[in-house]
């Protein structure tokens, strides 16, 4: 039987039935979440995958750790499951039981924060369940290395994340002003005439965004317009920034944007930026939305560290630069070249360098060699 939905196509075989368990799901909104419908539906054209998941707020997580656990009990004991897959490693904990309960094979994603976070009852429940899964699967180089750092006899392979193309608008250079004017309340002819820089994330000290504003905005030329899609908890404190630095026509805290208004600020942004500055036990796993932006044709500028190098190349979809240098930030900005024809390309290169179809192939031989093995 063949399916294709998405580019990843190929004959559905029954060498092995997949059980996906998942607590990072639509309906509820981020990386990880997008992540996971995307690496899910693009396995299922190829192997025979059941999903169980739970899609709400993580305010619940000890509520959706019982019934997935549960519910994958009850799947992995009475069906053909061959193995076990847990898309991030908060659910480890999860996959130890269900795999000694059911002697299946637990393969475990790990995005970085997982293995970072230095919360007492946290670790132990890593320590307890992370050696114990069958492979690892790291979502970049950084987030492997943090593993090996922790548990050198872990099995861990890296399947990078990547982006559908479902970013990209076909609409003027007009119609997305008017739009993006709309959603920042700005005149029309004052998104117009700016190079507009864009950040897209959660409002968490990691990302940068104050740092950001205090000591490269101001330095730019007047033309430059910052807008900031996200909520958090640093909300306050880059507001705070703004204050100080006498930026409030310069810019712009959106809070949270749906829909299609995202997809007109990532096809209209000039440069999005990803100005990540070092916090201790938090990492950028991976950078999505740079690929995200990238999509577009926006380019990047970004920090050259945790796992950003591995969703930013240079030359490629953007650049990469110290992180918390001021001056290198200025200098890659007033550098990038936006033009139609350098957005085209660096659209070009997202799409043929990251997509869901290869992170697809890349998991789906990691599950492979696991059942292989254990066979």
């Amino acid at each position: 039987m063949q399916r294709n939905a998405g580019g990843y196509s190929g004959t559905v075989t029954d060498t092995f039935r997949t059980l996906f368990i998942s607590r990072k799901y639509p309906p509820s909104k981020g990386g990880m979440e997008t992540a996971a419908v995307n690496l899910y539906e693009r396995l299922a054209e190829v192997r025979p995958v059941k999903l169980v998941k739970f899609g709400w707020s993580n305010k619940m997580l000890p509520v959706s750790m019982a019934l997935l656990l549960v519910r994958g009990l009850w799947h992995a004991a009475s069906r053909s499951t061959d193995v076990v897959v847990i898309q991030d490693g908060v659910l480890a904990p999860v996959g130890r039981i269900i795999g000694a309960l059911t002697r299946k094979p637990v393969v475990v994603i790990i995005h970085g924060l997982e293995v970072t976070h230095t919360g007492s009852v946290h670790r132990a429940l890593m320590r307890w369940s992370l050696p114990h899964a069958a492979l690892l699967v790291a979502v970049s180089e950084n987030t492997k290395r943090l593993i090996a750092e922790q548990y050198p006899t872990a099995r861990v392979t890296v399947v990078p994340n990547g982006v559908s193309d479902e970013f990209y608008v076909e609409r003027s250079r007009a119609e997305l002003d008017t739009a993006v004017a709309a959603l920042a309340g700005l005149p029309v002819e004052r998104v117009a005439t700016s190079t507009i820089l864009l950040t897209v994330g959660r409002l968490v000290p990691r990302k940068g965004v104050r740092w950001f504003t205090t000591n490269v905005i101001p330095s730019l030329p007047e033309r430059f317009l910052y807008l900031v899609v996200g909520v958090g908890n640093e909300r306050a404190g880059i507001e705070e920034a703004i204050v100080d630095a006498s930026l409030a026509d310069r810019v712009m805290l959106l809070g949270a944007v749906p829909g299609e208004g995202l997809l007109d600020i990532y096809n209209r942004a000039d440069v999005f930026v990803m100005p990540n500055v070092p916090v201790e036990a938090d990492v950028e796993g991976f950078g999505l939305v740079a690929l995200e932006a990238s999509s577009t044709g926006t380019p990047v500028v970004a920090s050259n560290i945790d796992g950003i190098p591995d969703a930013v190349r240079s030359p490629g979809n953007g650049v990469l630069v110290a992180a918390a240098d001021a001056e290198a930030y200025e200098a890659a900005i007033l550098a990038v070249d936006s033009s139609p024809e350098a957005r085209a390309r660096t659209r070009a290169f997202t799409l043929d360098n990251y997509s869901w179809a290869a992170s697809a192939r890349g998991f789906d031989a990691a599950l492979t060699s696991v059942t292989s093995t254990r066979r």
